[in-house]
């Protein structure tokens, strides 16, 4: 008897246990690639959190084998060899390997081939065991080295194409292959969605091509890159070389990319949490140590303890400017602002902000951290001493530093309530010209752009390129400089990705698209020092920008480009939502009307750009794109901290409160809710259905807005827009349920 309950336990754990498999099986029929949604959010999540999938990713474990007193072989754990040519390297042998054969760790995969042919439809190379996948979007990369490469088809006038070997293979449940043939709607074309590197099919030849990150890239921005077919459940990556030449790979990634989740999913760790102000400063100081509070006003409070600003009896015009801001933020008289130091009101102040050079400085120079922002013309430092938290200093090594030490303050100051949090900070920008775009738009008087630069300048933005527009600009002398953009053609829209870029004003734009297929790369002539170059990328959409792309256009251009960043464009309507409209309904879904700054990957090659200056090539006109603009003014101050939801969540409360921005994170993912539902009604999918999901989400977003009213001013330029958003969303519905006779 107790046998057959064992018997009948085991049976119905099995049993259940298949159950539950088919389930998971049959749920993956409603799955899509092309609406990551559809995907159970906690399916997506594990993935997401297990980041790298490559098993044995820098080729650190695995098997030697002696097979006579002259050869021996080996085997890589989770990878096979394919070819003859294959190596692994040990760089602790050093009798075989140099230390720099590998990038990571001390192992490494080194191909060798002397000899290479047309006819060779399979080079050598690695190939990895089976990878259990999801469908969506993934993110392949790779670190290699290269040297003496040629490829084999130059005769017939083709370039490196696929000399350099990366490919992603596909597998069904049954791990038979998965056709890799995937649709190119943008270019109304189908394309190979295994072949990844993109990013030497151009180069003629590579001689030296040091350690560098290659981004596994079938097509460039507006093509999904990333995505796989969704009936794949394996893949296997293949990763060699078919040319002539020396091939290094090390330290393989192929991950689950967060472009499967929607705005209020990404922001979920957020949402719950409220900054304190000085954990919500933007730009993002580079050192930051809290300090004890100042409450800095009480009830019936003696005038004389009033907040005190102390300033040089020479102060110019920007410190002027930075203690008048801070009377305004502190609500304190004129009278509290005071030349030099008067040392019975210091005293007697609750709260003391010294503002540059003052005798009281000079009294406090070898405490305070001015050595740590020597070398840095825009650095400052906030410092109070040990035994004084009451007394604040604002250096910095000029007026501009001093104003950008206030304008931090301004945000370390509560605005309901009188309180200072009090820190040290020691800060300085990581480039000193941090430059936006502004280009003509009829909606806008001067009033209206000179509001936008003191926007701007309050999260360190500092220049900006203009279309002949006029600006107050003595208003800024000092703190935001302007410059003629040059006459450089954009394309008609987001699909159009090459156009020749005409040289104006001493200044060369190109991307790597321009050189695949305009022939600039073999034009001589237009090498020079004579004008600075700008360099958009790998496209025009500067996206997936990986070292091979930069290395090739310096060769090009002969010298280290300044950085103009495209890829906030793409987050538009201009930019067809990300690429996807009007192709996957699913992926619109995704869109953020206050996306981020999103190409922080740029920031691991900052050592091959000129970093005197960084241009975001994007145009505020609203509250929204400041809203966008402010979390690119934090990448472009400090990089390396820079993450570009908890970005957007600093922005947005430090402008709004914790509450409304709950609500505006809502309102975004309800939005692209909307969008999703009018396209898939402009696509002639389930109309009546799609037409009531647009309606209901209309209500709420309404609703939303109604809250957002209750805890921001009703002139709030904010609301407005959303207001209009709405509106403007309404009158689409109302049109199309006319004109297709589905009115209630």
């Amino acid at each position: 008897m107790r046998l057959f309950i064992l018997l009948t336990l085991f049976t119905s754990l099995f049993t259940g246990g298949c159950k539950r498999n088919s389930n998971i099986e049959d749920q993956r029929y409603t799955w899509s690639t092309e609406a990551p949604l559809t995907i159970p959010y906690r399916a997506r999540l594990q993935r997401f959190e297990k980041g790298n999938l490559v098993r044995n990713h820098s080729f650190e474990t695995g098997r030697t084998f002696v097979l006579d007193n002259s050869t021996s072989s080996f085997v890589i754990d989770g990878w096979q060899q394919v070819g003859q040519h294959v190596r692994w390297v040990d760089t602790r042998s050093e009798t075989l390997y140099h230390p720099d054969e590998a990038w990571s760790g001390y192992r490494a995969v080194k191909i060798i081939r002397d000899n290479a042919y047309e006819t060779d439809e399979q080079g050598d190379g690695i190939m990895s065991d089976f990878i259990k996948v999801i469908p969506g979007n993934y993110i392949l990369s790779l670190f290699v080295k290269l040297e003496d490469i040629r490829p084999v088809r130059t005769r017939l006038g083709i370039s490196m194409y696929d000399a350099v070997d990366v490919r992603l293979l596909y597998f069904d449940r049954n791990k038979n292959p998965v056709s890799s043939q995937m649709r190119f709607p943008q270019a109304d074309q189908y394309v190979d969605n295994s072949f990844k590197s993109l990013s030497f099919a151009n180069y003629s030849r590579i001689d030296n091509f040091g350690w560098g990150r290659l981004i596994g890239k079938t097509a460039h921005f507006p093509f999904p890159d990333g995505d796989i077919p969704t009936e794949a459940h394996y893949v296997k990556l293949v990763i060699g070389l078919k040319a002539k030449g020396t091939m290094w790979i090390d330290s393989v990634n192929f991950s689950y990319s967060d472009r499967n989740f929607s705005v209020a999913e990404r922001m979920v760790d957020y949402t719950d949490t409220t900054l304190l102000p000085y954990e919500a400063i933007v730009p993002t100081p580079k050192k930051y140590q809290k300090m004890e509070s100042v409450v800095f006003r009480v009830q019936g409070m003696d005038p004389e303890k009033l907040p005190l600003i102390v300033i040089p009896a020479q102060a110019d015009a920007l410190i002027l400017k930075a203690a008048g801001l801070l009377q305004d933020a502190l609500h304190i008289p004129d009278k509290q602002i005071v030349f030099d130091s008067d040392h019975l009101q210091i005293s007697q102040a609750r709260l003391v902000f010294n503002m540059g050079s003052t005798g009281l400085f000079e009294e406090y120079r070898e405490s305070l951290p001015t050595k740590a922002i020597q070398g840095h013309p825009q650095g400052y430092f906030i410092h109070a001493p040990a035994n004084m938290p009451n007394l604040v200093f604002l250096g910095g090594n000029n007026s501009t530093g001093i104003l950008y030490a206030a304008l931090t303050v301004l945000q370390m100051i509560e605005k309901k309530q009188p309180v200072f949090h009090n820190a040290r900070i020691v800060d300085y920008p990581d480039f000193p010209d941090r430059y936006c775009v502004f280009t003509k738009s009829k909606h806008e008087g001067d009033l209206q752009q000179n509001r936008l630069v003191e926007e701007l300048v309050r999260y360190k933005v500092n220049g900006a390129f203009r279309e002949d527009l006029s600006f107050d600009s003595d208003r800024f002398v000092g703190i935001f400089s302007f410059a003629e953009f040059p006459d450089f053609a954009k394309p008609a829209d987001s699909t159009l990705t090459c156009i020749f870029p005409e040289d104006c004003s001493g200044y060369r734009i190109f991307h790597n698209q321009l050189l695949d297929y305009c022939g600039f790369e073999h034009d001589t002539d237009r090498k020079g020092k004579e004008t600075r170059n700008f360099y958009a990328g790998c496209s025009y959409f500067s996206m997936n920008t990986d070292d091979a792309d930069i290395d090739r256009y310096i060769a090009f251009s002969g010298s280290r480009p300044v950085f103009m960043d495209n890829s906030m464009q793409i987050y538009t309507h201009w930019g067809h939502y990300a690429g996807n409209d009007p192709w996957y309904p699913g992926k619109v879904r995704l869109f953020n009307i206050f996306e981020p700054f999103t190409n922080a990957d740029i920031r691991e090659h900052f050592s091959k750009l000129d970093t005197t200056m960084f241009l975001i090539n994007f145009s505020p006109h609203s509250e929204i794109d400041l809203i966008r603009m402010a979390t690119a003014a934090d990448f472009m101050w400090n990089s390396a901290t820079y993450a570009r939801d908890h970005s957007l969540w600093k922005v947005l409360q430090s402008r709004y409160g914790s509450m409304t921005s709950r609500y505006l994170v809502r309102y975004a993912d309800r939005y692209g809710l909307f969008l999703e539902g009018m396209l898939r009604i402009k696509q002639n999918e389930s109309v009546p259905r799609n037409l009531k999901i647009c309606q209901q989400t209309l209500e709420e977003l309404d609703m939303i807005i109604d809250s957002v009213r209750k805890y921001i001013e009703k002139d709030s330029r904010l609301l407005q827009e959303l207001q209009a958003l709405n509106a403007e969303a309404q009158e689409e519905v109302n049109r199309i349920a006319v004109s297709r006779h589905l009115l209630n």
